[in-house]
């Protein structure tokens, strides 16, 4: 929410993560990510396990986000909020054949 006079702004930064449970990823900045699964047993509710921006072992990251709900936005560090969601991704042809 924006209020007159605030001078607020809005920054959106957005990450192409992939599937879950694929392990620690490389990203094309250099850092690795993870996308966890996690389901809990007494509700079946399932949340995702993120962390971007970390070593190769996904150790020491620069975010974690231990629980996100799929579509809903929750604060992060006071000031941010983050938000989970899934689109389809349909790569030519050419792209998936490439040699990274």
């Amino acid at each position: 929410i924006e209020r007159e006079g605030e001078g607020a702004a809005m920054l959106a930064t957005s990450f192409e993560i992939g599937e879950d449970d694929m392990g620690c990823l490389r990203m094309q900045a250099g850092s690795y990510l993870s996308v966890e699964s996690i389901t809990d047993r007494n509700t079946n509710i399932s949340r995702t396990g993120v962390k971007l921006d970390c070593n190769d072992a996904c150790q020491f990251c620069g975010f974690d986000f231990p629980t996100l709900g799929l579509g809903e936005c929750q604060t992060f560090r006071r000031t941010s909020r983050v938000m989970l969601s899934q689109a389809p991704l349909d790569l030519p042809e050419v792209v998936i054949t490439q040699e990274p």
